[in-house]
């Protein structure tokens, strides 16, 4: 039973959608093994996403986090995942971290006192 982050990538504008575009262009995907859905609601509940932000993708359910919220997933034990690998492999070991070798340039570039950020609400 994990919950898993990937590596924070920039992505072109359009490929944003626009109510999320003030919140930067680079994101994450935090997502769990299969069957484990109801794990990461409640692990996204508790780094402050709202139950909205999820998106139920067909054989990818997954919320996008921006850098801060990343950083505050890796600190409640998100393991850092190549999420190509897992794909691969859906969700075999091979694809999980080491954290100690992957969290470093994180570290460095996002420090744990970053503000978290308040993502965009979904419209009702």
């Amino acid at each position: 039973m994990s919950i898993h982050v990937d590596d924070i990538r920039s992505y072109p504008e359009e490929m944003i959608a626009k109510r999320a575009r003030r919140f930067g262009n680079r994101w994450c995907h935090l997502w769990c093994d299969p069957g484990e859905e109801a794990l990461l609601h409640l692990f996204a509940r508790r780094i402050g996403l709202a139950r909205g932000w999820f998106q139920d993708r067909k054989g990818f359910p997954h919320y996008d986090v921006t850098p801060s919220k990343r950083v505050s997933a890796i600190a409640e034990g998100a393991l850092q995942t190549d999420l190509r690998l897992w794909l691969a492999g859906q969700g075999k070991d091979s694809a999980t971290m080491p954290i100690g070798l992957a969290q470093a340039p994180v570290q460095a570039e996002l420090p744990i006192e970053v503000p978290i950020e308040i993502p965009w609400r979904p419209r009702r």
